[in-house]
């Protein structure tokens, strides 16, 4: 079955040249009006990308769509300007999976297109045989897989992805202390915050380890990395969960470490992941409930082939 491109859009000849470079290999619609748009957006039949104007019309429906449980996680796409680097941002703040240039051209507007309904399509194949068991999250096995379609995304795009893996603090004293049942009921809660601490569709959140989770932050510099890292500990502070064992605070807090670079064929993700175990063990070794980063790119040029 073909995939369902949504297009909304105020100028007739930018869907004309969408349309015609998107029908032959997708399902495409366009909306007239920024209701019209959400009411498709919205339905049974809901599109699995959508394309909008950077217009005032256009971010409504992207923040729209972004606060909405149903449609949270439909990638958007911005047609915009070029050379407009605050178009860009704001886009993806209002949560914006990517963005296409103008002048249109086919074969840049297949390349955006493409890669993430691949990822779209590949998240849904694995949507109920890949969920942890305790969280109700991504499992370690869906994370891989995503990394790996991020990974060869950022080839293909030179662009920007950062890891985190947090880590909860004393956990392991915790369990013993409150029980296993209570071990997972934190796990939940500390799941669901880290998910609701993202807000981009591209933006990927599972459950890593013991008590560790790791996060896929595509094209995000290590500015914005840390920013999300900070929230989700401040957000994950709120919860108080007590934790008497913890010498750090009387509640659960975590340790975060982060990484980011620009994806290559010369090294594998497992790069990026130890830099980011790099960044967490940093952060625990100088007292926990902290957060780390390393912008690896620096590196790069000193990785050995041996690494490698």
């Amino acid at each position: 079955m073909k995939q369902h491109i949504l297009i909304f859009s105020s100028i007739p000849e930018d869907v004309e040249i969408l349309v015609r470079a998107l029908e032959p290999e997708y399902k495409v619609n366009s909306a007239a009006g920024r209701d019209n748009a959400l009411k498709i957006a919205l339905s049974d039949f809901r599109p699995d990308l959508i394309l909008l104007d950077f217009t005032t019309e256009g971010c409504e429906v992207c923040k729209t769509l972004n606060d909405n449980a149903k449609t949270h996680r439909i990638p958007v796409l911005f047609i915009k300007e070029a050379e407009k680097r605050e178009d860009e941002i704001k886009g993806f703040e209002l949560g914006a999976s990517d963005y296409i240039e103008k002048p249109l051209d086919t074969a840049f507007i297949k390349a955006r297109v493409k890669p993430h309904l691949e990822l779209k399509r590949c998240c849904e194949g694995m949507e109920l045989s890949s969920l942890d068991a305790v969280t109700g999250i991504a499992d370690r096995c869906r994370f891989e897989r995503v990394l790996e379609l991020e990974w060869r995304l950022g080839v293909r795009e030179k662009t920007l992805l950062s890891l985190l893996i947090v880590s909860i603090d004393y956990f392991s004293e915790f369990k013993k202390e409150y029980s296993p049942a209570a071990a997972d009921q934190c796990l939940i809660q500390v799941a669901k915050t880290l998910e609701n601490s993202v807000n981009r569709p591209m933006d990927f959140v599972a459950r890593y380890g013991e008590e560790e989770f790791a996060v896929i932050l595509p094209r995000t510099d290590m500015k914005g990395t840390l920013f999300v890292a900070e929230t989700m500990q401040k957000n994950i502070k709120k919860l108080n969960i007590a934790n008497r064992c913890s010498p750090i605070k009387p509640c659960i807090t975590v340790s975060v470490g982060a990484g980011t670079l620009i994806p290559s064929k010369t090294f594998p993700p497992s790069f990026l992941l130890d830099g980011a175990r790099k960044s967490l063990e940093d952060a625990k070794r100088k007292g926990g409930n902290q957060v780390k980063g390393l912008d690896l790119r620096a590196s790069l040029p000193a990785v050995s082939p041996d690494f490698l």
